[in-house]
């Protein structure tokens, strides 16, 4: 499997997960001038935009290297060009999530608001 299937098949799993937590998915794989983001979704009123990283290995310090400052400020960029773009969701709350999942497990580990804006 090459890096881009395995990323997609990353994307689908946290897609499942979010479905599955009550989520609403809006958009994949959303994209601006500035980056892209992964998956936005809507819950309780709240517009996420979600990272997604599918690693083989994960541990408590893989938040730290997967989304350092400059992968924020993209999407940060990115999520403002959304907003821009759908102004119904502008009045409502919204947070930067990071998901992790890992192909040799089960396991999803889900960061709801890993940084801020």
């Amino acid at each position: 499997m090459n890096r881009w299937q395995k990323g997609r098949e990353g994307e689908e799993r946290a897609g499942k997960f979010l479905s599955q937590g009550g989520y609403t998915i809006l958009a994949r794989n959303f994209r601006s001038r500035r980056g892209e983001i992964d998956i936005i979704a809507e819950k309780d009123d709240r517009i996420v935009f979600v990272e997604v990283k599918n690693w083989d290995y994960l541990d408590s310090g893989d938040l730290l290297y997967a989304i350092d400052r400059r992968k924020q400020q993209r999407i940060l960029a990115t999520s403002r060009y959304f907003l821009h773009a759908h102004p119904e969701c502008q009045h409502k709350r919204y947070g930067f999530d990071v998901i992790l999942v890992s192909p040799n497990t089960s396991r999803v580990v889900h960061y709801k608001d890993a940084f801020t804006s």
